[in-house]
């Protein structure tokens, strides 16, 4: 009899530390740490997302005042996007219209495309973070996902800023009769031109490009609040 109580409560001691363990275990899976690594990667996302969406919004990528005439004051500003852009000339109404992916150059189409793809795969990310975060037992089941899902979003956001510089190229390209959008612009320079990643006097990249920057960086950082959770 004495040696089964022993075993007895040896039995019980192992459950009891099992228990333990188990209940420690589920702490440290869903504790401070869990939570504040998933708000950094909701919030970096988030950020992300929105700055994408802005840059998208607004004509000012690129941006120049070409001198029309050396003898007047008469200038001409240009503010060119993806999809929208503005001309404003002195004495003129101003002149903002949409130019639509389809007027832009191949290379500018080709990286719209992979930014509206990767613009998807964040808000996906946001919306399966979002999840988790409230409610964190669907981790395993949703984490590796959107983890996945992330790798190959920063992916599609690096060959869609790669291309966005590369189509600088064709913007001194005269345009076409049905195509005023994301070409026609003159270097202030004679015998300068557009080149790949690199635009000529007075053009300069504008404040979309740099919000667009700073959201592709942002996404970017957020991986490394991934590997937290």
């Amino acid at each position: 009899m004495p040696a089964r109580s022993t075993t007895t409560t040896a039995t019980s001691a192992t459950g009891s530390t099992f228990t333990s363990m188990k209940k420690k275990r589920s702490r440290e899976t869903y504790g401070p740490r869990f939570y504040a690594a998933l708000i950094g990667w909701t919030l970096f996302v988030a950020f992300s997302l929105a700055s994408v969406i802005y840059a998208f919004s607004l004509p000012t990528w690129i941006t120049g005042t070409e001198v029309i005439d050396a003898t007047q004051p008469s200038n001409i500003r240009r503010e060119v996007g993806l999809f929208v852009q503005c001309n404003y000339e002195a004495g003129q109404p101003d002149n903002c219209f949409k130019t639509g992916v389809s007027n832009n150059s191949t290379i500018w189409q080709v990286s719209s495309f992979f930014f509206a793809v990767a613009t998807s795969g964040a808000l996906l990310i946001l919306l399966m973070v979002l999840s988790v975060l409230f409610n964190p037992t669907l981790k395993k089941s949703i984490i590796p996902w959107s983890k996945f899902i992330m790798s190959i979003t920063s992916i599609v956001f690096i060959v869609a800023v790669t291309l966005f510089p590369l189509g600088f190229i064709y913007l001194d390209d005269d345009c076409a009769s049905d195509n005023v959008g994301g070409c026609g612009l003159s270097c202030a320079v004679s015998g300068s031109q557009m080149e790949y990643f690199s635009l000529c006097s007075p053009y300069k990249v504008g404040s979309a490009s740099f919000a667009m920057f700073a959201g592709v960086l942002a996404f970017f950082i957020c991986s490394f609040c991934a590997r937290c959770v």
